[in-house]
């Protein structure tokens, strides 16, 4: 499955097959942002287009190509003249070009942030992977993580007695290690993911939940102390 972080690449890449423009749209299906940066790079575009059209020039243009512009002063206020039809032309092509690149530079930064960490937790939750251990297996969850993910994990108040274990296993959040569970809830299923915030290194306010949704399913990341927690219903 095509990462945002390629999809950004392909999608500033001079190369536009037919193959690659269908693993564009084939990852714009199950990814909201990357559609929404998509359809940014589209508009701005066609605003370009748009200001770099072939107009017919202007009739003082010639008369001032035709006398000197020094030795007149009236053909000097036509020259001027023109500079803010210039202006008013070249500026809406400026701006569109500036929101293009803020646009890029800041999904880059939320390529290694905390919406890419929410995509990742949504993928975890949609794959149908088996469970390293199923509940009653082990006696002591946190160990276990402990001694199979290396770092000790602590459930937080979000599962309430209401929820019940299915199973865990260990499993990645980019490069880094995290603890996966899943639990039932009312004939629901939801997952848990936990890293430690150290090793995540990510910028996010303490306490603060961070909210993605990607097709049916909704990620909610915070951060409490030393571990990242990732909520996915």
């Amino acid at each position: 499955m095509m990462k945002c972080e390629e999809f950004k690449n392909r999608l500033v890449a001079p190369d536009l097959s037919e193959t690659n423009d269908g693993h564009l749209k084939k990852h714009m299906e199950n990814c909201g942002p990357c559609t929404k940066l998509y359809q940014l790079d589209c508009a701005m575009e066609d605003t370009i287009k748009t200001g770099f059209r072939k107009v017919a020039p202007p009739e003082t243009l010639f008369k001032c190509l035709e006398t000197d512009p020094a030795s007149d002063g009236r053909q000097r206020t036509g020259m001027r003249k023109m500079t803010p039809r210039l202006w008013s032309r070249l500026i809406p092509v400026m701006a569109a070009a500036a929101m293009i690149i803020l646009a890029l530079h800041s999904f880059a930064w939320k390529d290694t942030g905390a919406e890419e960490m929410g995509m990742l937790a949504i993928e975890h939750h949609m794959n149908d992977m088996p469970m390293a251990f199923r509940a009653g297996e082990i006696e002591n969850v946190p160990e276990w993580f402990q001694k199979n993910a290396g770092f000790r994990i602590k459930i937080p108040s979000v599962i309430d007695q209401d929820f019940r274990l299915i199973g865990g296993r260990k499993c990645h959040l980019g490069k880094k290690n995290a603890a996966f569970l899943c639990y039932e809830k009312d004939g629901k299923r939801f997952s848990l993911l936990i890293a430690d915030s150290k090793d995540a290194d990510l910028k996010m306010d303490q306490n603060r939940v961070y909210q993605f949704t990607n097709n049916q399913s909704m990620a909610k990341l915070w951060k409490d102390t030393d571990l990242l927690y990732a909520f996915v219903e």
